[in-house]
């Protein structure tokens, strides 16, 4: 994790390469999310034809919410890990898109890249009020914000792989958004 932070925050990484860099992050990121599922027992068919039982991921009740745009690819590194698993992928740009149907009573893991302020994090937590457990993912968190979080909203999982104290936030050529897609 720490050779791939070091990635995320070089200058000199931009464009489809610190995209990889937020798919990898978010696969180790993914992991921990996926370590807390149930698994569901299933029925496979060895290579000799013999079946037998094994274990399975069950994401059947989580809903994973990209923040888009710059948390497209850690989504894509976090969905890459429940393969074949049925679950909801919503790509969203405003608390509005999370409908009820998407959200009541199921485990939602809400993706972003970056979270400052918590701004725009928060809404989304409200928009989770019907969901049964909400969990928030991202490459780097305030530690600032860490703390009014843990306050407000203590049940609520954060899974990052770095906090931050200089409380920057991007411009330009500086902003993680822009470093992804390559505009400015």
């Amino acid at each position: 994790m720490k050779t791939l932070n070091a990635q995320s925050r070089s200058i000199e990484i931009h464009g489809n390469e610190l995209a990889e860099v937020h798919r990898e992050i978010g696969k180790v990121l993914g992991q921990k999310y996926l370590d807390k599922l149930p698994l569901q027992e299933i029925t496979v068919t060895n290579p000799q034809g013999k079946e037998g039982g094994d274990l399975a991921l069950d994401c059947s009740n989580v809903t994973l919410v990209c923040l888009l745009r710059a948390g497209l690819y850690l989504a894509e590194g976090v969905r890459q890990l429940f393969g074949k698993s049925a679950h909801l992928y919503v790509l969203s740009e405003k608390p509005d898109d999370l409908k009820p149907q998407l959200i009541k009573g199921r485990d939602v893991v809400l993706v972003d890249s970056v979270i400052d302020s918590g701004k725009t994090l928060m809404g989304y937590i409200s928009a989770c009020s019907e969901a049964a457990s909400v969990t928030s993912i991202a490459v780097v968190m305030q530690d600032g914000f860490k703390a009014v979080i843990d306050e407000k909203y203590p049940e609520l999982d954060f899974i990052v792989s770095r906090t931050s104290t200089n409380s920057y936030v991007g411009e330009g050529q500086t902003d993680t958004g822009n470093r992804l897609f390559g505009t400015c």
